[in-house]
């Protein structure tokens, strides 16, 4: 296929990402530059950000343009009704980038790149611009759908209502996971439209892949100066947030504390504050459980730091019920670790990795932590105690993160825009 010009909207990208979408959307725009496409993206930068563009995309070779538009710092960690939605629009961009965001417009249709939008703040604020009915059949590319897992009526009715705008204003939708894009076709069947869905897994970004390549063969990675060296870790590396039930992770500990005690395991929290009071109570919950335990909450690691403490981790665990994916089972499995991870389906990379993640029933965690002879307690602990059963197990986990990457993301992304312009033109003659 000829080159071809992307114009992604996303929330967060470049200036200081703070969750997987920001790690995906940067996944995203990587996989088309490398596939030799032109991307124009327009994103937030929270005020006082300074993140450089240069350290993630050094290679560009000038195909890779960046509109922002500059929101309160204080909205910056969230992505629900408090986040800075409402300001992510052209009407609230600064004069330089409502200019950019204009010379994407041309009256001929076909010189318009293509409008690639992220989550239903993206849509939002691509259908703010005043030429947005004008450009190419639009893609939605859903990373997570926000009204799950609300309980609070008022939030999930109001969520659901930004979804299904983003939906209506779609040519196609593509949703992370099976789960995700039933609840998106009920959606878009409730507000009466006829829409194509996908599902596109995300992959590894290229970082990662290349790490998680190289050390089966390679010397152990340097930790980072706070964790000490010689050590085994049982992780959960998530963004601290109720939506993700970080809160989860004491009691899971808890169900193995005999075999943290006796083999020298040491608990390890990381992940995004994005709700300080949350956060605060799950950081205190577990050293006051585990004192041992190293809290690397508000320490930035780097793509080396993270692949470093996975290479020295017995287990990684990921609390939450659902999650539209779950970037970090991928990463841990890519460095040989295995996961455990609700059993109910709804963690979409359970899909990609399969059998080599370790269900676990998440509900009896968090109501019964003493339930350690429940089915899916007893199968974890005989693979705790197995160092061989670990071993193939992390192996597997391995084999099926590094097989689906970047450039495979990025083809099938470019495949069904094909498509999607190819059908739009014949729709139109």
């Amino acid at each position: 296929l000829p080159s071809m010009h992307f114009f992604v909207v996303t929330y967060e990208f470049i200036f200081c990402p703070f969750s997987g979408n920001g790690i995906l959307a940067r996944s995203l725009v990587n996989s088309l530059l490398g596939l030799g496409h032109f991307v124009s993206v327009w994103c937030n930068k929270p005020f006082s950000c300074n993140d450089l563009m240069a350290d993630v995309f050094p290679h560009h070779e000038g195909r890779l343009q960046i509109f922002s538009t500059t929101i309160d710092a204080s909205k910056w960690k969230c992505l629900d009704e408090n986040s800075a939605w409402d300001t992510f629009v052209y009407a609230e961009s600064d004069e330089a980038t409502q200019a950019g965001l204009r010379s994407l417009y041309s009256e001929n249709k076909t010189d318009s790149p293509i409008p690639v939008v992220i989550d239903w703040h993206g849509s939002h604020a691509y259908q703010s611009l005043p030429f947005s009915d004008q450009l190419s059949p639009l893609v939605y590319m859903n990373f997570r759908v926000y009204a799950a897992g609300i309980q609070d009526e008022t939030r999930h009715s109001w969520l659901n209502q930004m979804e299904q705008k983003a939906l209506q204003a779609a040519d196609k939708v593509v949703a992370l996971s099976e789960h995700d894009r039933e609840l998106l076709e009920r959606l878009s069947d409730s507000e009466g439209s006829c829409k194509e869905f996908e599902v596109f897994y995300p992959p590894l970004r290229k970082d990662i892949q290349e790490l998680g390549t190289l050390s089966a063969s390679s010397a152990p990675l340097p930790l980072p100066k706070s964790v000490p060296n010689g050590k085994r870790f049982v992780t959960c590396v998530v963004r601290l947030s109720p939506e993700k039930e970080t809160l989860r992770f004491i009691p899971f500990l808890e169900v193995i504390r005999d075999l943290i005690e006796s083999k020298g395991w040491i608990p390890v929290l990381a992940g995004s504050p994005s709700d300080k009071a949350y956060a605060k109570m799950a950081r205190d919950q577990m050293k006051e459980s585990f004192p041992q335990a190293i809290d690397l909450v508000d320490t930035f690691l780097s793509p080396n730091e993270l692949c470093a403490i996975f290479q020295n981790t017995v287990i990684n665990f990921h609390p939450c019920s659902y999650d539209a994916y779950g970037m970090t089972i991928v990463e841990a499995a890519a460095m040989g670790v295995p996961s455990a991870i609700a059993d109910n389906g709804q963690v979409g990379a359970s899909h990609l990795i399969g059998d080599a993640c370790v269900p676990m029933d998440m509900i009896a965690i968090g109501e019964n932590h003493q339930n350690s002879d429940s089915k899916t307690m007893r199968h974890l602990r005989t693979i705790l105690r197995d160092d061989t059963k670990l071993r193939d197990l992390g192996q597997r986990a391995r084999e099926r993160a590094l097989a689906w990457n970047e450039v495979a993301y990025g083809s099938r992304l470019v495949g069904l825009v094909a498509i999607t312009e190819r059908t739009s033109q014949e729709n139109n003659q």
